[in-house]
């Protein structure tokens, strides 16, 4: 082999595609870096969010929060509102349903097929021991489990908005276990 026959085997050996370790190390790179400018997002965005001035009080028991009723709905804190049925009282954490609970929304349900047109919200209540986080979940569970109820029954689904109040509610409301129905006009 001539010398430059030798240059050529070499070269052409360096011309080969990089190993597959190659592109592997440039993907983790660009892995790398985009986990750390994501993190370096996430905590300037939390720094931000930090300084942020606190617009209430969250001890404040004046304050009322609470979603604006839906389209066709009047929510129960705007007005003074009649329930269209006895009150459904719960015991402690139950969800479920007992005997006098189904008796009451089958009266009911045989007074709402008589109106079809009319829409109802069902709002659900605890009282103020409960914190905050359970007493809202622990309401809007009961409130949907009895239009569950009314649904299965063969009352229209569309005919009923749910509200779980918690313990975050005007102090003309009830401040107990309880699960009431509004008639809507």
């Amino acid at each position: 082999m001539t010398i430059d026959e030798n240059r050529m085997k070499n070269s052409s050996t360096s011309l080969t595609a990089p190993s597959p370790a190659a592109p592997r190390t440039l993907a983790s790179g660009l892995r790398h870096s985009a986990f750390l400018i994501l993190h370096s997002s996430f905590f300037l965005l939390l720094a931000a969010c930090s300084s942020l001035k606190q617009t209430s009080d969250e001890n404040d028991a004046s304050v009322i929060y609470a979603l604006p009723p839906a389209a066709g709905f009047t929510s129960p804190l705007a007005s003074s509102q009649t329930p269209a049925c006895p009150a459904l009282e719960f015991r402690g954490s139950s969800l479920q349903l007992d005997e006098t609970h189904q008796r009451t929304l089958a009266e009911f349900r045989a007074a709402a097929e008589k109106s079809p047109s009319v829409r109802y919200l069902i709002v659900g209540y605890t009282p103020p021991d409960l914190t905050e986080d359970h007493a809202r979940s622990l309401s809007q569970r009961r409130a949907l489990g009895v239009r569950q109820h009314l649904i299965e029954a063969g009352l229209d689904p569309a005919r009923f908005q749910c509200i779980g109040l918690g313990n975050d509610f005007a102090s003309s409301q009830p401040a107990r276990h309880v699960v009431l129905i509004f008639r809507q006009s």
